[in-house]
């Protein structure tokens, strides 16, 4: 697949999207069933705390700027433990993958296209992926940043619709059941939608053009998708109220359903919703790419990216015959399958910081 140079501008807007996708496919779900109508305090402990994968995303992006995260950990662990660790994160992204196809399409079935086959749908979500892959992460970026900007423009606009019908009641009790509660839902969050940045390091730095700014830059996109969801997050139980989000399929399209702009244009939810469908979009793009160059770096005749995202998007029907399932394990079972995730990047980071040590005494 295309290696192009990428500006970091470009590379570094690619870190909203699995915070923001994972966010509202998952993590807004998970973060409600834990902590009730404090899930806004989550995010904001969840900020926090996302410091604690940054910092370490930082410092392997850092670490032998020339290779790609595969190759950096085949490096620090050897080939043998390196394979194997490297299979385990193809693994776990598959999973994710997986995850959000399922909440992509089964939305789209459910709210617009209920009368057409979900496998058409798939084939039809599918194709613009598969041909983005294929262009390369220059092709990707690009991409990204014009999503970006029309997603920053439809969330202004809900946000400030939403604040219009916004009720301090359904935010209170704060803190009814003390803070054990939100810091639950934020480690849940932690691993459920910024852990997942770890895709992003399929680029090595030496790939990035005045890449002096990307660290800047990862974190005030960072910060930008943080502050982006805390304000939602807390729109979202101020406009509904934790009653109805819980019970809910997808909480931000049900609050989202009580936008009317100026009190004439209705069915307004349909257009601000394109934003989440967008992020997700740009989100398994990045997935399929990362899975695609992790099983073959060089894939001349791009057959590989058409594999993967067939092989995700049969697994997500097979997988999830229906909500039940899906909630299930986006509760119980997904925040633990990442938590491996959060572990090699820890071990990944420390091997760094030791190599680096001995480095310096050795010179």
């Amino acid at each position: 697949m295309n290696n192009k140079k990428i500006n970091s501008l470009g590379f570094a807007s690619l870190t909203i999207f699995p915070i923001i996708s994972l966010t509202n496919s998952i993590g807004l779900y998970n973060i409600i069933k834990a902590s009730n109508q404090d899930a806004y305090i989550s995010v904001i402990i969840s900020s926090l705390l996302g410091i604690l994968v940054l910092i370490p995303f930082l410092i392997i992006l850092n670490y032998k700027k020339d290779l790609t995260l595969k190759e950096k950990i085949n490096f620090l662990f050897g080939n043998t433990l390196g394979t194997i660790i490297n299979t385990i994160i193809t693994f776990i992204v598959f999973i994710i993958g997986i995850t959000i196809i399922y909440n992509s399409t089964n939305f789209i079935n459910s709210q617009f296209l209920n009368k057409t086959p979900i496998y058409i749908i798939l084939l039809l979500f599918n194709i613009p992926i598969i041909y983005n892959v294929t262009k390369g992460i220059e092709t990707i970026s690009r991409i990204s940043l014009i999503i970006l900007i029309i997603t920053v423009f439809l969330t202004i606009i809900s946000v400030i619709s939403l604040s219009l019908q916004f009720n301090i009641n359904n935010i209170k009790p704060i803190l009814e059941f003390g803070i054990t509660k939100p810091i639950h839902g934020s480690i849940s969050l932690l691993l459920t939608c910024i852990t997942p940045m770890i895709i992003l390091l399929m680029t090595p730095k030496n790939n990035i053009i005045d890449s002096n700014k990307t660290n800047k830059y990862i974190i005030i996109f960072y910060l930008i998708s943080m502050i982006f969801l805390t304000i939602t997050t807390f729109l979202k139980i101020g406009v509904l109220g934790i009653n109805l989000l819980k019970i809910s399929n997808n909480p931000e399209y049900m609050v989202l359903k009580k936008i009317s702009v100026l009190g004439f244009i209705n069915r307004i939810e349909n257009i601000i919703y394109i934003k989440s469908i967008f992020y997700n979009y740009i989100n398994l793009v990045l997935i399929i790419y990362f899975i695609s160059n992790n099983i073959k770096k060089k894939d001349i005749q791009k057959k590989i990216p058409i594999i993967v995202t067939l092989f995700i998007s049969i697994l997500s029907q097979i997988i999830f015959k229906n909500n039940i399932y899906y909630k299930f394990f986006i509760y119980n079972t997904y925040p633990y399958i990442n938590l491996i995730l959060l572990i090699i990047i820890i071990l990944t980071t420390i091997n760094i910081i030791i190599r680096k040590k001995i480095f310096n005494k050795q010179s």
